[in-house]
């Protein structure tokens, strides 16, 4: 006899764009795991991408509006990862084109109003906040939208904790994102305490903070010349005067060769939604030193399985890293702590948390 899997569900969850980051590669590896459990799943995007904030026929609204119709029409639904959802391109998002679901999800902020407009027969509406962008012109657009009458979902407790402090924005609950902790687990063993290797990564976006975490680099070079820096990413810092190795874009192999070769690892973000090098460097057995924002507070306990840090500080980054330095034995035990944690942090049970609720609904 064949077996059939009964369907619990139909699940669309609204993008703005067919683009490649952290919010859409979360989702599409959600929505294997939802569809494998017995849901289905549509992922959505527009042709017309959403306004971004910019006010209507100006310079930049009409750039965004062009290369967003001709990046949807070359791209169409085909996208850079094995996803099993249903990818599906439309006008613009509408009840127009939404076929019926059960649920209908806003993954970004610039798709909440859209999906608020919805008829109900589209689906009970929920928002998933991935991050708050204070830095953005468009910050008082994403307030409104997050204000709306909806359930909310968010991907850490930093945003529920900041939204409603801040802003007085209810968020119902936290579903984090799961860590694919493989890519990152050592093949063989990191290098002698002997000579210690401080790592971070470097990005441009204003909020991850480079700038502090490379002035606290420096301060920390200058006193103990003898620990070697290495540093990765897309952005090769400008301007800095101290020695180290450049790891230019690493993936696979090579970024888990990167981490391996680091025994602390510096996160200096000011603000982030459920950023993933912390969580890769714990997977990899490095000491973390991190600014308390975004997943931190959902993984990291302070001289437990990390030393957390003020946004902001470079003073407390270089003395969290020099007491790292002046006691390789905790170097150790932040590592192997660290680990421990993060194996943890399984997707399996943040579908479970996400089918929960959907149920609940």
């Amino acid at each position: 006899m064949r077996n059939f899997r009964i369907m619990k569900g139909r699940i669309n969850f609204i993008f703005p764009y067919n683009t490649w980051g952290g919010a859409f590669r979360s989702t599409y590896v959600l929505s294997n795991y939802l569809i494998n459990n017995g849901w289905s799943v549509t992922i959505t995007f527009p042709i017309i991408p959403p306004r971004n904030g910019y006010k209507v026929f100006s310079r930049k609204w009409i750039s965004i509006k062009f290369t967003g119709i001709i990046r949807s029409l070359v791209r169409r639904n085909k996208i850079r990862m094995n996803c099993k959802a249903d990818i599906k391109c439309v006008p613009w998002i509408s009840s127009l084109w939404l076929k019926d679901a059960d649920f209908v999800i806003a993954n970004h902020w610039n798709t909440i109003h859209d999906v608020y407009n919805l008829n109900q027969n589209c689906g009970k509406k929920i928002i998933y906040i991935r991050d708050i962008e204070e830095w953005a012109h468009y910050f008082q657009e994403e307030l409104e939208a997050f204000r709306l009458p909806i359930y909310k979902l968010a991907t850490t407790k930093w945003i529920k904790k900041h939204l409603y402090e801040n802003y007085s924005i209810k968020v119902n609950k936290i579903i984090s994102n799961g860590t694919h902790t493989d890519p990152f687990i050592l093949k063989s063993p990191k290098p002698s305490l002997e000579e210690i290797n401080i790592g971070m990564c470097c990005a441009k976006h204003p909020m991850k903070g480079i700038e502090y975490g490379l002035e606290a680099i420096k301060i920390i070079k200058k006193e103990n010349p003898k620990v070697n820096i290495i540093l990765y990413g897309y952005y090769k810092p400008e301007k800095f005067d101290v020695e180290y190795e450049w790891v230019q874009s690493p993936v696979g192999e090579k970024l888990r060769e990167t981490y391996r070769k680091i025994h602390i690892f510096i996160s200096s973000s000011l603000q982030e939604g459920c950023h993933n090098p912390p969580r890769e460097a714990m997977a990899a057995e490095c000491a973390l030193v991190a600014t308390n924002v975004g997943c931190i507070p959902d993984i990291a306990k302070n001289n437990i399985n990390a030393l957390i840090v003020k946004p902001g500080s470079t003073n407390e980054i270089v003395n969290a890293v020099t007491e790292l330095i002046n006691c390789p034995e905790k170097i150790k035990n932040l590592a192997s702590n660290a680990k421990q944690r993060i194996l943890l942090d399984t997707w399996d049970s943040k579908v479970y948390e996400f089918e929960s609720v959907l149920n609940n609904l």
